[in-house]
């Protein structure tokens, strides 16, 4: 089945794009205002922007990075700093982020507000004449070991990633992926046991 136009501009959790320039801003809606009989205005409804500034949602789970491997964020990056490719150094700035849903978060955006704000700009990021904005689109994660895929029984896969030392992986393929209860529960169990017995271990 063909992708309609309408869908592929649709809002849909989790767009986030890139640009090359660091602190861009896009109009997205213009101001809107409620006049009153003597002609005065009041603001009901700000103007929207597409803000690359303001960084990304604190449980994003990646370093966007350019075609070097070097990372492609603005500076600071809500959530980034403890992660692995990111140091804490904000010397290197290479164009900014801009997480829709973050933004959204951010300045109360109803689902309309973000409905306009996605067509928008997924018409910017998908038209190939636009060189200054893309669409992120993360590589699907690795499972953390080969048969992880194959495994149904939640007690199994925890049991099988607590004895290859592989619970942090599986948590977060689990997370990103299937998104099972079930198997997100026992793994978290097994982290928080382990986590308890450091905790007496160190007493």
């Amino acid at each position: 089945m063909s992708t309609t136009i309408d869908e592929r501009y649709a809002y849909r959790p989790g767009l986030i794009f890139l640009s090359k320039h660091a602190g861009l801003m896009l109009s997205l809606w213009e101001p809107k205002y409620h006049t009153y009989s003597d002609g005065s205005r009041e603001m009901t409804e700000p103007a929207g922007f597409a803000e690359f500034d303001l960084g990304l949602q604190t449980n994003t789970e990646f370093v966007p990075e350019d075609e070097d491997g070097n990372p492609v964020t603005t500076a600071p990056v809500m959530g980034m700093e403890n992660y692995h490719s990111m140091p804490n150094v904000w010397a290197d700035i290479r164009g900014g982020a801009f997480d829709l849903d973050a933004v959204a978060d951010h300045y109360g955006w109803d689902d309309e507000q973000k409905s306009i704000a996605a067509r928008k700009m997924l018409r910017l990021a998908l038209d190939p004449k636009i060189a200054y904005l893309t669409l992120y689109e993360p590589k699907p994660p690795t499972p953390p070991w080969p048969t992880y895929d194959s495994l149904q029984n939640y007690l199994e896969i925890a049991k099988l990633a607590d004895d290859l030392g592989l619970l942090d992986e599986a948590l977060f393929y689990e997370m990103y992926t299937k998104k099972r209860k079930g198997v997100l529960e026992a793994l978290h169990a097994r982290k928080a046991d382990h986590e308890a017995e450091e905790a007496l271990t160190a007493e």
